[in-house]
């Protein structure tokens, strides 16, 4: 109830923080709303945390409308901020990864403005897009290897989330470059799909919306549909190695690493030793 009967909820905080009264067991607002960074608790996983916890805790009403109210206004103009709490202040950025809230809160709220908004973030959003796999050789690496120079681990993954999360709520709202899958997956690397195939893509509409009445969430369609849009080469293929992902170790390289260096470096892994054995620090 501390964070629901906050003045400004969520983003309530000096430096996102607030303070704990061990006597009364209470968190107490010390102040400075909006000047902080909520990425490590929201974007890490908190999002993802608290979209399943209120699943299930629904008699928390103050805390369950200060949430919706993060998850909407977060990417929200200083005039929407300033018509819920009276002061405006910048959220922080990212808005390509909060997008993934700001759908959910329309879907929450049943408003589609929120989740078009969000689409539309997604779809124009530049930033953690990388640019395809090039050969690095030379003196930077052993031996010369494929990959995406310069990757950001948490563009990568913090922004795939996002994606996912925005398609699999509003698939409804999906732009032409993307199509709606229907079938399960069968574990194949790669699927194929006909976009003339309309009453397919109509079933999947159907089919998430039924979803939604009967009250099964659409974290499950997300996860059992583990691929559900394609938008990768000519729009109709998708291919894991397209996006250098091992099937069965995911981002991490299928080989093992290695356990000393080629006998070329053998003079670097004699060094170590000797300084192992000495206990050199």
């Amino acid at each position: 109830n501390d964070i629901g009967n906050f003045q400004y909820g969520f983003f309530t905080g000096n430096g996102a923080a607030v303070g704990w009264n061990a006597d009364t067991a209470h968190l107490v607002d010390e102040g400075s709303p909006g000047t902080g960074s909520y990425h490590l608790t929201m974007i890490f996983g908190g999002g993802e945390f608290l979209m399943e916890l209120m699943d299930i805790i629904t008699d928390e009403q103050a805390f369950d409308a200060a949430w919706l109210d993060f998850c909407r206004l977060f990417n929200a103009s200083n005039a929407d901020k300033i018509a819920r709490y009276g002061i405006s202040f910048d959220s922080g950025g990212f808005s390509q990864l909060y997008a993934k809230l700001q759908c959910y809160a329309g879907q929450r709220l049943n408003d589609t403005t929120l989740k078009q908004t969000a689409w539309n973030i997604i779809t124009s959003n530049t930033v953690g897009v990388w640019p395809p796999v090039t050969q690095v050789g030379g003196t930077d690496v052993l031996n010369p290897i494929n990959e995406i120079a310069n990757l950001a681990t948490n563009d990568a993954g913090a922004l795939s989330l996002s994606e996912y999360a925005v398609m699999a709520i509003a698939p409804e709202l999906s732009p032409n470059s993307f199509s709606s899958m229907t079938e399960e997956w069968d574990q194949s690397t790669i699927a194929e799909y006909d976009h003339t195939d309309k009453k397919s893509e109509e079933y999947e509409i159907k089919e998430h919306l039924t979803m939604r009445k009967k009250g099964r969430n659409w974290r499950k369609l997300l996860w059992r549909k583990t691929r559900p849009y394609s938008s990768i080469n000519n729009g109709n293929t998708f291919d894991t190695k397209d996006f250098h992902i091992h099937r069965a170790t995911g981002f991490i390289p299928s080989e093992a690493p290695l356990a000393r260096l080629p006998v070329k470096f053998e003079a670097w892994e004699i060094a170590l030793d000797d300084a192992v054995r000495s206990k050199l620090q």
